[in-house]
């Protein structure tokens, strides 16, 4: 518990003072890539650094290269795509506010393979739609937000 709040406080200076956000993401994407079980881990990294540093570009960028990552690489690589799948799950039921701020750089993997990530998108938007639209007292920009993801996810 201790070293994972150390390595956490370390990641999170380096991205926050020394602005080496690009290099931090490529490095986290690449543990969930190539590492089994490291989605909830490097997960609550994010989050950390997002919640507690006060970094909501990070997750902006995050999402960016998730989004640039080739569809065919991913097919080939199973093991890869079923990672990237866990870790993108588990970002929505964690910061599904962040999830909708930037869910049109998700809505690409709608459209490509695998088939994994086409369902952590979906299982993303549910959780936005469950955690952020379920008030009773929504406005109409809030229901017509909502009733998108809900066709998104109904596609």
């Amino acid at each position: 518990k201790h070293i994972f709040q150390s390595i956490t406080q370390l990641i999170g200076l380096i991205v926050s003072k020394h602005n080496s956000l690009l290099g931090v993401i490529l490095e986290l994407l690449n543990i969930v890539q190539t590492i089994e079980n490291q989605a909830t881990l490097v997960c609550n990294i994010v989050c950390s650094i997002v919640i507690k540093f006060n970094c909501p570009q990070f997750i902006v960028q995050l999402f960016k290269e998730l989004a640039h990552t080739q569809s065919k690489d991913m097919v080939a690589d199973t093991a890869s795509s079923r990672n990237c799948s866990q870790f993108l799950s588990a970002l929505g039921k964690t910061l599904p506010k962040d999830v909708l701020n930037n869910s049109s750089l998700l809505m690409c993997h709608l459209e490509r393979d695998p088939y994994p990530m086409r369902n952590a998108v979906l299982d993303c938007f549910g959780y936005v739609v469950t955690q952020i639209f379920s008030k009773m007292t929504l406005d109409d920009v809030s229901r017509k937000s909502r009733d998108t993801f809900l066709d998104k996810i109904q596609e």
